[in-house]
């Protein structure tokens, strides 16, 4: 008896999480149920969690992203802008992530005295710490879930000024742009 317990309820496993023949997820007809889902997702080592980062080469995933929408291979989409209708310049990236002329307090080492300077301040990708995801999820009809990826938004971790230290409770959070993989552009937020 105990066997057959246990075997219905793999069976009901399988069908629940999607162990369906491939004919039966090809055809559009099928999916049903579709809802837009987005949702934040942290890049950063959790102690009690690293298995789940160790294939992940952040660098390159932020970089590569970051490069394409650079060199115009993707468009870049301001996240606040309901309807992604006209994309946003690269200086508006780069403003958004922080970049650009910032006036600063140095040491003059002649008078001994702090004087203002203006730097010019780059792009600093390591402040990309969580990536938001925009997905399309809908359901067979034998109940196994489908996702399909049409965006992403690579989101800045970053300090109130350069003194301060990056920690929970001084960390601001900025998205730098929204990229969408496909002719679905839905809004990252609703109104």
């Amino acid at each position: 008896m105990r066997l057959i317990t246990q075997t219905i309820a793999i069976i009901a496993l399988m069908a629940l999480f999607g162990c369906t023949d491939k004919d039966n997820v090809k055809s559009d007809s099928l999916a049903k149920n579709i809802k837009t889902i987005s949702y934040e997702v942290s890049l950063e080592i959790e102690a009690d969690k690293p298995e789940w980062m160790a294939n992940l080469n952040k660098q390159k995933l932020i970089g590569d992203l970051f490069d394409r929408v650079k060199n115009n291979e993707l468009s870049a989409y301001d996240p606040f802008y309901f309807k992604a209708e006209a994309p946003i310049s690269w200086q508006e990236i780069r403003a958004n992530m922080g970049a650009g002329a910032d006036t600063t307090e140095v040491l003059d080492l002649n008078t001994g005295e702090m004087t203002l300077r203006v730097v010019d301040v780059e792009i600093d990708l390591t402040e990309i710490k969580s990536l938001i995801f925009i997905e399309e999820w809908s359901t067979t009809a034998l109940g196994a879930i489908q996702k399909n990826v049409l965006g992403v938004a690579p989101v800045r971790h970053y300090a109130r000024n350069s003194m301060e230290e990056l920690n929970e409770q001084s960390r601001l959070k900025r998205i730098a742009f929204v990229c969408y993989f496909s002719d679905k552009k839905p809004p990252l937020f609703s109104n």
